[in-house]
């Protein structure tokens, strides 16, 4: 920040020595410290409600913890750590070390998660099965769902509890689904003839 003339700084800052300048000269250095950024790639990830992540540190600032897995989520994924290479490679990092220099980015690392789905046929026959069936697949991702059958019963479509299901594609959620079968029992009609009686 420049040479002073005095030890605390007082007065302007010196830039030269004038010709015709005379006597030994001394000159102070002041420092001003500098402030670093520190940058997040969330790959579609968010804070949580209320938490400010960390934006800014000098090299005297103590050591700085990274946002964690309660600080940041993304829905139907596992936080796996801060990476300072968008390839991941290398070693997560978790602080910033006092002492430390320079802007930082850090770019944050996801897994996919699976959740199970339960087809319940509820007293039907689905995919050849009268048992309950599960499925485990990552989020976000569909099955088919063929509709099921049961003797003397007309199918009222599936009860869904979790994911979503769009006439018969299922959609995995950041839940694990259920779908139970609901039926509605069919109404026979009797004709009695009395054939002259």
């Amino acid at each position: 920040a420049g040479w002073y003339t005095s030890p605390d700084f007082s007065g302007d800052a010196v830039t030269s020595i004038a010709t015709g300048s005379t006597g030994n000269k001394e000159f102070y250095a002041k420092w001003t410290e500098n402030t670093y950024t520190i940058s997040y790639t969330t790959n579609s990830g968010t804070w949580t409600s209320g938490y400010t992540a960390p934006s800014s540190y000098k090299i005297t600032s103590s050591a700085i913890t990274l946002p964690t897995a309660s600080n940041i989520v993304r829905t139907g994924y596992t936080f796996n750590g801060w990476y300072t290479s968008s390839d991941f490679s290398g070693d997560a990092v978790t602080s910033i070390a006092t002492g430390s220099t320079g802007n930082k980015e850090f770019y944050a690392k996801w897994t996919i998660n699976s959740y199970t789905l339960t087809v319940k046929p509820n007293g039907g026959t689905w995919e050849g099965k009268t048992t309950d069936q599960t499925f485990t697949q990552n989020y976000n991702t569909t099955k088919t769902i063929a509709n099921p059958t049961r003797t003397g019963y007309t199918f009222g479509g599936w009860t869904v509890d979790g994911g979503a299901l769009s006439e018969t594609t299922y959609t995995f959620g950041a839940t694990n689904g259920t779908l139970t079968a609901n039926w509605t029992i069919v109404t026979n009609t009797i004709t009695l003839e009395y054939n002259g009686g």
